[in-house]
């Protein structure tokens, strides 16, 4: 996952069991990560309503590699 701010965005793939128990995780251990996750969960209708065209078609330059543990 990738996430940025001032024209950055973010990509999440992988097996989505995978990525829910990462974000789980996350929130488990991160209190702010909770409050920002519930935040978007919350508020995604209307966001999507809003901007969920022009996310849907901007072309991402960002790449996430799985870590190889080094």
């Amino acid at each position: 996952m990738f996430i940025g701010h001032e024209g950055n965005h973010f990509v999440i793939s992988g097996n989505p069991t995978n990525i829910e128990a990462q974000i789980v995780f996350a929130m488990c251990r991160y209190p702010v990560v909770k409050d920002i996750i519930k935040t978007c969960a919350t508020r995604f209708d209307e966001l999507n309503e809003e901007f969920g065209d022009g996310v849907r078609n901007v072309t991402m330059d960002h790449l996430i590699e799985i870590n190889s543990g080094n």
